[in-house]
């Protein structure tokens, strides 16, 4: 069969979408992506060998007045693309994974054969896949949402190397903390965890790992002062499945992938959702967590006393093993090739 992918935009679409159209290149499926000029995508899917078309499509919200008036010429020429680029690779199934340029090509599957099949990655329908969702023969979801749209929990798809990491949980002192800001960074995560875990630090009660993201550096090692020659600060981390393994507490935000990868992995965190998420899509992401005692959540607008109660909680190796535990109860493994399954029986 013929698939299409349609993600773009932010990883937290694209790498689902990798791992998802690699499960089904193993099946024997021919792999399509439909992607927008200047996005991520342009450079990150070429790497792996997918065939590529790129609309010139940009975001159709938070534009002004005059994006709002241009939107649904844009939308409907993206429409008219999204089709010929259907027609002409006789695609069976098209699966957004979610980010703006899915939403010509969702709409564009209702003017030919072509099915339609969503994946939505947070615990919040993004506006895209909400309007697609309403409209797909299959819709999965990467939280539980108790069957909202209909939808099937499978999980989000998360690297091989991640999925078969085992860990020891029982060390007591000095304990890892990975500290994770995304490849740009989290300046919250950078000025003001430093002199935070100061203490710690300086006792040897912990070790630091702190992906501090690009052109940060500086900034991060300035904040930790003369600690910085105890911690080890990147600006990334290339073998995430290395740091996962040496973790035994994180601090990071709260998208879909990192929550996905540190579940999968089994280690104890405190999430610190990104405030001016579409949607406060990270809070509620980790608060999904949360609920089920399987992670602690600090917001920004917090003070440093509570964040320091957490983090003092969470060094506890009792309240780790609760945690762990909990971790394991709501764990999803070999998603991607659950989706690909799934996505082979809707198109049957």
């Amino acid at each position: 069969m013929n698939f299409a992918i349609m993600a773009g935009g932010t990883g937290g679409h694209i790498f689902p979408g990798i791992a998802v159209a690699k499960a089904l290149q193993k099946k024997g499926h021919s792999l399509f992506w439909l992607g927008a000029k200047g996005g991520m995508e342009e450079r990150i899917v070429k790497q792996h060998g997918i065939a590529l078309t790129l609309l010139p499509i940009k975001p159709l919200r938070g534009k002004g007045i005059i994006g709002m008036l241009t939107m649904p010429f844009r939308l409907l020429k993206g429409i008219y693309q999204a089709k010929k680029f259907f027609v002409k690779h006789n695609i069976d199934a098209a699966i957004s994974m979610g980010g703006y340029v899915a939403a010509p090509g969702g709409f564009a599957t209702k003017l030919c054969r072509t099915k339609l099949i969503v994946h939505e990655q947070n615990s919040v329908f993004g506006m895209t896949n909400r309007s697609l969702a309403k409209k797909a023969e299959l819709v999965m979801t990467g939280f539980d949402l108790n069957g909202q749209y209909s939808s099937r929990w499978v999980g989000n798809p998360v690297r091989d190397s991640i999925e078969k990491i085992i860990k020891n949980y029982e060390r007591v002192k000095p304990i890892n903390v990975l500290i994770l800001g995304g490849s740009l960074g989290a300046q919250t995560l950078n000025t003001r965890m430093p002199s935070m875990l100061a203490n710690w630090v300086k006792s040897g009660d912990i070790k630091i790992k702190h992906q501090c993201g690009r052109d940060k550096f500086r900034m991060t090692e300035t904040a930790y002062g003369e600690m910085a020659q105890d911690i080890d600060l990147q600006e990334f981390i290339q073998n995430m499945a290395a740091v996962y393994q040496w973790a035994d507490v994180c601090v990071c935000r709260a998208g879909a992938l990192t929550v996905a990868e540190v579940s999968t992995v089994g280690i104890p965190t405190i999430f610190v959702p990104y405030p001016h998420a579409v949607d406060d899509h990270q809070t509620h992401n980790a608060m999904s967590l949360v609920n089920k005692k399987a992670a602690l959540i600090w917001q920004e607008n917090e003070s440093d006393e509570s964040f320091l109660n957490k983090f003092e909680s969470i060094l506890d190796l009792g309240k780790r093993n609760e945690m762990q535990l909990a971790l394991a109860k709501i764990k999803k493994t070999h998603v991607a090739d659950a989706i690909a399954f799934y996505c082979e029986e809707a198109v049957k």
